[in-house]
């Protein structure tokens, strides 16, 4: 039995032929469920695989493809209009839709409803996690102090799909910490979240994990912060080892307010600079080419912006729209276009770089 969850999970049809089962949604508690039916199924000889299918669709948040009778394959005509086949692909059976309703099947399908933990303290959690012998990308301790997102940028996929809002308290965070570290001997523990400067308790939270590992030589780092939630009174000594990354996603606010994300150039030199300035090691800065609406201009700014700030990483990936996300209709750029674009921005930042030098 294959069964599939996650975040790829939430646009199930073009891996339901391959897969049985669906997790839709946060799998602390369902995964349990699961389990337990499979399990009870071992002890039955010769049960049919379609019986335990049927048992675990009626487990809230799991999808199981084979049993929803409406899931049809389309395909495009020449004329614009879609074609739905039955599964067995030979007979034509389903509506044509017309060009104003733009292809898509309008097609009753039965409804999973995605499974949600309402509360992340008594939720479980890790913390005697396998330690490889080799060095892993993400080789310390992660901790998830909060999940869902308070914002709603344009682009994102992960601020609807873990919606709504739930924090993890200091003390359930601590208590996880504590074990973790104890469990593993890492020396780093990086506090997850979609925005950890959002964190209600972010300064308790960041001097209790100082007073008790700064002793231990255990680091403390955060990931991609929001400009706008980053502060200096978060310099603590332990965070100020780690690197910072703000993600500004866009070089221009022009661009930046298309995506919601409502921050501007000063505000990004100031918390940038200030941070530098206030001990951290590294700043990153966080960007996106290939976005709707972007020009030329726009990468010219990231040059003009990375320019004013200076002693900064840069990190540039191509924009890929993501289902759910208010972006999820808009086209990716060809390979052609988005390697024209690194190849511009690239000589925009090296004729910096010369300057700077010079």
């Amino acid at each position: 039995m294959i069964i599939a969850g996650g975040p790829a999970a939430f646009n199930p049809e073009p891996l339901a032929d391959f897969i049985d089962t669906f997790v839709i949604g946060e799998a602390e508690e369902v995964i349990l469920e699961i389990v337990k039916i499979v399990q009870g199924a071992e002890g039955i000889e010769h049960r049919a695989k379609s019986a335990v299918l049927k048992e675990l669709a009626k487990i809230k948040g799991v999808y199981v493809p084979s049993l929803n009778s409406s899931r049809l394959p389309a395909r495009r005509t020449i004329g614009g209009s879609l074609e739905q086949y039955s599964s067995s692909g030979h007979e034509s059976i389903l509506r044509k839709q017309s060009r104003e309703d733009k292809g898509i099947a309008l097609l009753e399908q039965y409804c999973v409803e995605k499974r949600i933990i309402k509360d992340l303290d008594n939720s479980f959690f890790p913390t005697d996690i396998v330690v490889p012998y080799i060095q892993i990308v993400h080789d310390r301790i992660g901790i998830e102090i909060m999940r869902g997102c308070p914002h709603k940028c344009k682009f994102c996929q992960a601020c609807k799909i873990f919606h709504p809002l739930r924090i993890r308290s200091v003390d359930r965070i601590m208590e996880i910490a504590e074990e973790s570290v104890k469990n593993t001997g890492y020396e780093e523990i990086s506090l997850l979240s979609l925005s950890s400067g959002d964190y209600p308790h972010i300064e308790e939270l960041a001097g209790r994990l100082e007073e008790k590992f700064k002793p231990l030589g255990v680091k403390i780092s955060l990931p991609s912060l929001r400009v706008s939630t980053f502060e200096e009174r978060s310099g603590i000594d332990t965070l100020r080892r780690a690197g910072l990354t703000f993600a500004p996603e866009a070089g221009s606010e022009r661009l930046r307010s298309t995506l919601d994300k409502k921050i501007t150039d000063a505000e990004i030199i100031e918390k940038s600079r200030g941070a530098l300035n206030s001990g951290w090691r590294k700043v990153k800065l966080y960007f996106m080419i290939g976005l709707p609406g972007e020009t030329f201009e726009d990468l010219d700014a990231i040059a003009s912006l990375t320019g004013k700030i200076k002693n900064v990483n840069l990190s540039i990936n191509p924009f890929i729209p993501k289902p759910h996300s208010d972006f999820e209709r808009e086209g990716m750029e060809d390979l052609e276009t988005l390697k024209g674009k690194q190849r511009h921005l690239c000589s925009m930042l090296y004729a910096l770089c010369s300057r700077a030098k010079a």
